[in-house]
């Protein structure tokens, strides 16, 4: 089997984890990649499955011992990932990442299917957002970073196989799953991956 990294970016509280986790319970031969921060665990979150959560120095030696990759700095805080997790491995694995981090990875050459998911209503984004019970400082840069995005994705399209439309329902959740099958179907039939797709 080809490399296969399947991304899924997009703004805070478009859903990424969701159909991430959603991909995972219905798809068991992909392995998700669990990022590093250094951000606080928030309450529900689980150190190994919502993220690898350590200190800025950990993080930093890490770094200096080149073992990390794509390390970027968010509202104050270090995220990265581990080298081995992109580059070391054949299976189907998938990752919740930075659109700014696209780029970068087609630069390490790595055969990546990039999703960049936006959310069906500007109104509940914004609704989940409040939900997270951040600060308004937090909030209002949620927002701005949702403003950001939509500003990326317009001038730089080009870097994503599929945008995909959340509506926040089940029947967004049913046809990203049955994209992914989609995606592995053509994968083992023809070693390559399916077209670039804008589904609203």
């Amino acid at each position: 089997m080809e490399r296969n990294i399947i991304t899924i970016s997009g703004p805070s509280a478009v859903g990424k984890s969701f159909f991430v986790d959603s991909i995972k319970d219905n798809f068991p031969n992909i392995r998700e990649i669990i990022g590093l921060t250094t951000r606080p665990i928030r309450e529900g979150e689980i150190n190994g499955k919502s993220g690898i959560f350590m200190t800025i120095p950990e993080m930093n030696e890490l770094e200096a011992n080149n073992k990390l990759v794509l390390v970027k700095e968010f509202f104050g805080n270090k995220y990265a990932w581990y080298k081995d997790d992109l580059t070391n491995s054949d299976e189907y694995r998938i990752v919740n990442i930075s659109y700014n981090s696209i780029q970068e990875l087609l630069d390490m050459k790595l055969n990546i299917y990039s999703i960049f998911i936006k959310p069906g209503s500007e109104e509940k984004l914004k609704e989940l957002l409040k939900n997270r019970s951040l600060t308004e400082e937090e909030f209002e840069k949620r927002i701005t970073g949702y403003y950001e995005s939509m500003d990326f994705l317009n001038r730089s399209q080009n870097l994503f196989n599929l945008v995909f439309t959340n509506n926040y329902d089940n029947s967004s959740k049913e046809k990203m799953l049955s994209i992914f099958q989609g995606i592995l179907s053509e994968d083992n039939t023809n070693n390559k991956h399916v077209n670039k797709l804008v589904l609203k």
